[in-house]
This record gives structure tokens, sequence and C-alpha cells, in this order.
């Protein structure tokens, strides 16, 4: 019996031994350290490019009453036409369809194409012209400001803001072979131009009588 103790107890010795041993490379010779999460990368912002503007070299706009005021226009036996040229300063005269319509030439600006509505300026050489029995009013240097939605102008030398610009329903057509075309653009008189229609022709045509449709065919560069 003491033997048979002498040579267990060593054996248990043994077995306990391995037992330690393999809890210990089981666990490690620490506490674990915890490996870090990689961050999300940030995302990578792109500024959206900032819509071109296009330089304009020519074509034309035009100018068309309203059928309203097409009517007026005719009650009052008032004609819509482009002016004489003068003699000695470069001059575009532009033409008319036979209609109340003037047609007027670009001659420089420049407009955003790609903004809704389209911003910019629009400038125009040639004289359009009221007349009525003798007597007649032009409106020379005009500006289509689509920035602060306005037409101005000069009467006799002197600015004026001519036609106050809608554009909510404005925007560039772009057709097959044609030029883009800035379209569905209403414009009202301004009451000072009504009032200097008035001195220079007569009374009888209000604001709402000077309603016109405005059209802009844009070559650019």
């Amino acid at each position: 019996m003491t033997h048979v103790a002498a040579r267990f107890f060593p054996l248990v010795g043994v077995v306990v031994g391995v037992l330690l041993v393999a809890t210990g490379c089981a666990n490690g010779p620490g506490p674990a350290t915890p490996t870090p999460t990689p961050a999300a990368p940030m995302p990578t912002l792109v500024a959206s490019p900032a819509p071109s503007v296009a330089h304009l070299t020519g074509l034309e706009i035009s100018l068309e009453f309203e059928p309203a005021a097409e009517r007026s226009l005719e009650d009052t036996q008032t004609e819509w036409r482009i002016g004489v040229p003068t003699l000695g300063k470069p001059y575009l005269p532009g033409r008319t369809d036979g209609r109340d319509t003037v047609i007027l030439p670009i001659s420089g600006g420049d407009v955003t194409l790609a903004a809704t509505p389209p911003r910019g300026r629009v400038v125009t050489d040639g004289s359009p012209t009221l007349s009525r029995s003798g007597s007649s009013i032009s409106f020379h240097d005009l500006v289509v400001d689509l920035d602060a939605s306005r037409i101005t102008g000069t009467v006799d030398g002197r600015p004026l803001d001519l036609f106050d610009l809608d554009l909510s329903r404005a925007h560039v057509e772009h057709l097959p072979s044609s030029p883009p075309t800035i379209v569905d653009v209403s414009a009202r008189a301004s009451d000072d131009a009504v009032r200097e229609v008035a001195e220079h022709i007569g009374p009888g045509l209000t604001a709402d009588d000077l309603r016109v449709d405005v059209e802009m065919r844009l070559k650019t560069s």
C-alpha cells in the first residue's frame, strides 16, 4: 500500500502540472489587450462645380406684346416699331415681324444658362419706339437684367427702369440645330415707363396695357 501511494502522488502532481501549463497557454501571460476597431473613413466631400457663365456674342431678343396689350395698342392707335438710326452712331436697327413685335440684336452680356431661372445680363442694340398721331417715345440702350428681374434703358438720355420681369416660368430651351433660347419670360411696364409714355404720346395706356413676352436667342462664345 505504501508503494502504491508513493507511485500515485507523483502521478497526480504530473497531471496537475500539465493542466496548469495548458491553462496558462490558453489564457496567455496576462490580460488580453483589446484590438482597437479601425475608425470608419471620413467621406470625401466633392464640391459641386459652379454653373458656367456663357459670354454672349450675338443673335437677338424679341419683345412681343401680349394679345390683350395688342388690343390696347389698336384701340389707342399706338404703333410698336423700330426707331430711326441716329447719324454718326454705330447702330444695329433690328426689325419687326409685321405684328406688335420688335426684334433687337444682342450685342453682349453674360448669362448662367444652367441656373433656374437663368441669371445674368443681356445687352441689346436698336431702339424700340411707341408712336401715335405723329408723336413718339424711343427706348435706347436696353439691357435685360435677369438678376434684378427688370429691363433697363434710357429715354431722352435719362436712365430708366422700363419693364419688371416675371421669371417664375423662365427656362432655357435647347432644340436640335437651334441656339439656346431663354423662353417664358413676361415683362410689365414700370410705373416710370408708363408716365414717360403718357408725357410723350398722350394718356390711354396703363402698365397692364404694356405687357410683353420676351424671348432671347443666344449666340455664345
